[in-house]
């Protein structure tokens, strides 16, 4: 199981763009020596290279080497599409923002999915009113759901209630224990990460459920249940070999037969040995600063402000979320998913080949200076065995 799946939030940041190659794009005098790497190393372009054509990675075949340079326009980025070997230019990106869903704010009505907003009101997006037809959640006024026969928009359902087909039934703060996928008056909305280990869960998709509180959960008793928190079985960080199987793996919960265990990606990590470490597990102390940030988003007024289905997108997070709280989040999003790649990545490295997550870094950094957490610390900070 790929434990690097989004958990009931996801924050949308990466786009695609375009990989270009030029056999010229660089004059080189190298100093590193590297050999029979599985993984390719990472390190910063020398002194005496010369990048043209606005290249900011350079890949050595020779030396399974790549030369990195953060991009000088910061309208651009240096986006690593698929990671194959060959060169890297700076290219523009397109913010993550986009357009305004109803509920989320707007200048003019321009700002707005018009497919779901008619009207920029009080600088906020107006979706579809109780009562309205709808197609679907998203044309809905933040509050309510699409349900129903015919479909309309329909005051969500609170906590402890019966009539859920899908969490976007339920209030923002909670989800669907879901029975049955027909009949919703077997389904209750619960609140979110609210059903504690070993205990019964209406629904397990991929071994996730957004109401077991450890997030995890598995088959039991021909039902299913919420796992035990589980975290790496080994200090973290672990090195790991991309040849082997088996090398990453969670503590077990031994409540299921047999006993409940996740396996993690071995990854190759930006470093400049050519590295690979495995990625993190739910229980482990970075995931768990991550999964705390959520809840604070759950309990918060806030998030009762975005569109059912909208509760979990950025646009609408950073509208209504405390800043601190936004950058925190953001910052322990990239961590628990870059955390194999930027663990003793250099400075420059990862402000050129991670750029959303440097500022995402840097914003929580400023944040907490007073408790010095600094750009310097941050490997220190990410190789802590915090389970």
């Amino acid at each position: 199981m790929n434990i690097t799946r989004r958990i009931f939030l996801f924050l949308v940041i990466f786009c695609a763009t375009e990989r270009y190659r030029s056999a010229d794009a660089i004059e080189l005098s190298l100093e590193i020596s590297a050999s029979n790497l599985t993984c390719a190393a990472y390190t910063c372009k020398n002194a005496d290279q010369k990048f043209i054509n606005d290249t900011c990675v350079y890949y050595d075949r020779d030396l399974n080497a790549y030369f990195s340079k953060k991009c000088s326009d910061t309208s651009k980025a240096c986006l690593l599409e698929g990671e194959h070997p060959g060169n890297y230019t700076c290219q523009p990106y397109i913010s993550s923002n986009g357009l305004s869903w109803p509920g989320e704010p707007c200048t003019t009505i321009t700002d707005c999915e018009q497919t779901y907003s008619k009207a920029c009101t009080g600088g906020i997006c107006v979706g579809y009113p109780v009562s309205a037809t709808c197609e679907d959640s998203n044309y809905c006024q933040p509050g309510n759901s699409c349900r129903g026969s015919p479909l309309t928009c329909q005051a969500q359902i609170q906590v402890g209630s019966t009539g859920c087909l899908s969490d976007a039934d339920c209030t923002n703060d909670a989800a669907c224990n879901i029975t049955s996928n027909t009949n919703g008056a077997l389904n209750a909305c619960l609140p979110a990460f609210s059903i504690q280990p070993h205990q019964p869960v209406g629904g397990c998709v991929n071994g996730v459920s957004n109401l077991c509180r450890q997030v995890t959960c598995a088959a039991h008793l021909g039902g299913f249940y919420c796992t035990d928190q589980v975290f790496s079985d080994y200090n973290v960080p672990k090195p790991c070999d991309l040849t082997k199987t088996g090398q990453c793996v969670s503590t077990e919960d031994e409540f299921f037969t047999p006993a409940f265990q996740l396996i993690s990606d071995c990854e190759c990590g930006y470093n400049r040995e050519g590295l690979s470490y495995c990625a993190l597990f739910p229980g482990d102390g970075l995931y768990q600063a991550y999964i705390n940030t959520v809840v604070m988003w759950l309990n918060s007024t806030g998030i009762l402000k975005c569109n059912t289905l909208r509760r979990d997108q950025t646009n609408c997070m950073k509208s209504y979320m405390d800043a601190k709280q936004f950058n925190r989040y953001v910052y322990y999003e990239f961590v628990k998913e870059l955390y194999p790649k930027i663990y003793q990545s250099e400075d420059c490295v990862v402000d050129t080949v991670t750029s959303f997550y440097a500022k995402a870094r840097d914003n929580y950094d400023a944040d907490n200076e007073d408790f010095a957490v600094s750009i310097a610390g941050i490997t220190f900070l990410l190789g802590l065995a915090l389970n």
